[in-house]
């Protein structure tokens, strides 16, 4: 709910809950959609057959400028990331 104040838009909103719903999905759906990145990083985290299956996707990125996480590290901070 706080992207339209983020991009300018709150006032577009509508107020009856099902057009704001609707309103929400057809303007922000390409935020999530997943892109070649992030479907190469689901099969690493998921495998093939399951990444295949992922619409939309959020993203952390592992920031550059510090402590870089081993894979196992990051399947502790993550535990749906099963082996």
């Amino acid at each position: 709910e706080w992207l339209p104040w983020v991009e300018g838009n709150l006032d577009e909103v509508p107020k009856d809950k099902d057009k704001r719903k609707e309103f929400l999905r057809k303007s922000f759906i390409g935020y999530m959609s997943a892109s070649p990145e992030q479907k190469k990083g689901l099969e690493k985290w998921y495998g093939k057959a399951k990444a295949s299956k992922f619409k939309y996707a959020e993203s952390f990125e592992v920031c550059e400028y510090g402590r870089q996480p081993s894979d196992e590290e990051i399947r502790t901070l993550f535990p749906m990331l099963k082996k």
